[in-house]
């Protein structure tokens, strides 16, 4: 059985014979965004460094400080590097197959210089 109550998910189980509720927060389910480049599944999350072109060409790099919203209505709050301010942009400006994910905060790289 599975309930939501005050943003966490509570999921019955039986374990040892008794039914306990895993509580699992859900108020964070939106801070990954998965993006599909070139065949690839992208994944940003908060705290990585990317980079992409938005489609008036100018190229944004920074690092990701919020993720809001999901599919097309999605947007991504980025510190640039080098600066000391935040913008917000639109995943719909993204321009298409433009998006890297240059240092994740999980400490691998995704960015494969030589596609």
């Amino acid at each position: 059985m599975l309930n939501v109550l005050d943003g966490y998910k509570g999921i019955n189980l039986e374990i040892d014979g008794e039914e306990r509720t895993l509580r699992i927060n859900t108020s964070e389910a939106w801070n990954v965004l998965e993006v599909e480049v070139n065949g690839k599944t992208i994944v940003v999350n908060e705290g990585d460094t990317i980079s992409f072109i938005v489609e008036s060409g100018e190229v944004v790099e920074g690092t990701v400080t919020k993720l809001k919203g999901k599919n097309e209505k999605a947007k991504i709050q980025i510190a640039p590097l080098g600066q000391f301010k935040e913008e917000i942009w639109d995943v719909l400006s993204i321009k298409e197959n433009s998006l890297k994910v240059i240092n994740s905060k999980d400490g691998y790289e995704e960015y494969d210089e030589e596609e």
